[in-house]
């Protein structure tokens, strides 16, 4: 069976980037790192980059423990995220956060979308 296809052409106008390169969440366990936020942002900027695209935008969810969310916890992962998106140059464009029952630490599940040059898409 052959592996799923990971990028797909679109059509951008003039623009010399002309496709979006999208990968899979990653998960990442704040029990592995007090800097889980930057860790989701350059793990999935990687992926992308990897892939042959262009980082471009991030979006994230963060579940964090519901018998101790605390907004410094969420302000802290939220500061990472930025500052590591302001060192790629890449956008935040959306995410979701929320206090979830059953959790022991924070999780971050991020998805990062990027530009490739249309020499290199994969049809």
């Amino acid at each position: 069976m052959p592996p799923p296809k990971r990028r797909k052409s679109i059509e951008n106008g003039n623009d010399p980037f002309r496709g979006l390169g999208k990968l899979p969440p990653d998960m990442l366990e704040a029990m592995l790192s007090d800097r889980i936020g930057w860790y989701a942002v350059h793990v999935n900027a990687n992926d992308v980059a990897t892939s042959g695209a262009r980082p471009c935008w991030f979006q994230a969810c963060i579940l964090l423990p519901q018998s101790r969310a605390r907004r410094s916890d969420a302000d802290a992962i939220f500061t990472q995220i930025h500052e590591a998106c302001l060192c790629l140059g890449v956008s935040i464009v959306g995410g979701h956060t929320e206090a979830t029952h059953g959790l022991n630490h924070a999780v971050v599940a991020g998805s990062t979308v990027g530009e490739v040059e249309t020499a290199f898409l994969w049809t």
